[in-house]
């Protein structure tokens, strides 16, 4: 790492500048991050800051109170979402789903975005990837 800098578990939404205001949180782990905060900042004019994209960089052990302070911080989220690039069974999504679940508030559940279970890694056709990608970001962000 570069001096002066520090590996940080779990980062947190600093473009959030209204916590009160996030209705929805999706958690995010790697550079998919990138795509959805720019995703967001293209949106704002329209979502305000009704939502929270946080990293969870560090995946074992599980920081479950760096991120309960996460929800604690945006306490009037009703979506939770977990976002993946991945595959539904080859992305993190089976670890840290039960984990994240019971962080959330009683009768919340973590939602799913991402690509469906696969025999493949990903789609090899890069046309299919990309509308893929694409659709996986929209879900979030857009909540459709």
């Amino acid at each position: 790492m570069a001096p002066g800098t520090s590996f940080k578990p779990v980062i947190s939404d600093s473009l959030a500048s209204a916590p009160e205001e996030v209705k929805r949180i999706i958690f995010v782990s790697g550079k998919l991050y990138y795509e959805l905060a720019k995703a967001v900042a293209a949106e704002k004019g329209r979502l305000g800051d009704s939502i929270a994209v946080v990293r969870i960089e560090e995946l074992c052990p599980f920081p479950s109170k760096l991120i309960e302070n996460e929800i604690r911080r945006f306490a009037h989220a009703t979506e939770f979402v977990w976002c993946q690039e991945e595959t539904m069974n080859a992305g993190v999504y089976t670890f840290v789903q039960p984990r994240l679940q019971l962080l959330l508030p009683a009768g919340s559940h973590l939602k799913y975005i991402g690509r469906g279970p696969l025999a493949a890694p990903v789609t090899g056709v890069s046309n299919v990837y990309k509308a893929e990608q694409a659709r996986i970001v929209e879900q979030a962000v857009m909540g459709v």
